[in-house]
């Protein structure tokens, strides 16, 4: 039985709060990290800029 692609997306999204929390001590990703990180655990390719201080190192460093 294989899991549907929205299906994936949420498991993957509770996974990556769940590393979020575990690895970086934050319990809610800042404003354009959650569709960073989610973007990378799809495979795709991504341009991304932030601000300084905008939370780029914790996406950066994500364990994927």
């Amino acid at each position: 039985m294989s899991l549907s692609s929205a299906e994936e997306s949420v498991k993957s999204l509770s996974s990556s709060q769940q590393i979020l929390q575990d690895v970086f001590g934050y319990q809610q990703f800042r404003i354009g990290q959650e569709e960073v990180v989610t973007a990378a655990i799809e495979g795709k390719d991504s341009l991304v800029i932030m601000p300084t201080g905008g939370g780029n190192h914790s996406v950066i460093r994500y364990p994927l």
